[in-house]
């Protein structure tokens, strides 16, 4: 009986042990990154930051596409269970609601958990994309109006490559 306790120590020690870092590293996607969405090339540099608090980490990065004045993409790749858009969308998952301003609506995105946000009024949207457990995608457009067009957005993102940096 207390070989077995131990040995049952000894695993859930392994476990901890062996349990990767919540966050990868924001570097790791950059050779990732789309040169162009949607026909507009990424302008400027990329900014990215990996975050720890209180023994969770997070990271972020962004690249921006357009120009400013024309219609803007950002795209953004977060990691970590603590980052506010992985929070964000976990409350998002949990209902659907539509009014004549806004729509906020889960979906499928090439077999990856999403959630689609859209402000009618602005003509904004925001489209959320697990692609890991703890690795989420998200993709910024103003001027967009439909779910067509976000999902013409995502179509232009290595959802797949992002996925495996992290895998």
């Amino acid at each position: 009986m207390r070989s077995t306790s131990k040995w049952s120590l000894i695993f859930i020690c392994f476990l901890l042990v062996a349990t990767p870092a919540d966050a990868v590293d924001y570097r790791e996607w950059i050779p990732v990154l789309p040169d162009s969405i949607d026909g507009m090339a990424s302008a400027g540099e990329s900014r990215g930051v990996n975050a720890d608090m209180n023994g969770q980490s997070f990271s972020s990065l962004r690249q921006k596409y357009g120009k400013d004045g024309d219609r803007e993409i950002l795209l953004t790749i977060v990691s970590g269970d603590t980052a506010p858009q992985i929070r964000e969308f976990r409350t998002m998952t949990r209902f659907r609601m539509e009014n004549e301003k806004q729509l906020i609506k889960s979906l499928d995105i090439y077999g990856n958990k999403a959630v689609l946000k859209l402000d009618k009024n602005d003509r904004e949207g925001s489209l959320y994309i697990l692609v890991e457990e703890k690795t989420m995608v998200v993709i910024e457009a103003g001027n967009a109006a439909s779910e067509k067009e976000m999902r013409d957005l995502a179509g232009a993102v290595p959802l797949d490559r992002i996925a495996d940096v992290v895998r």
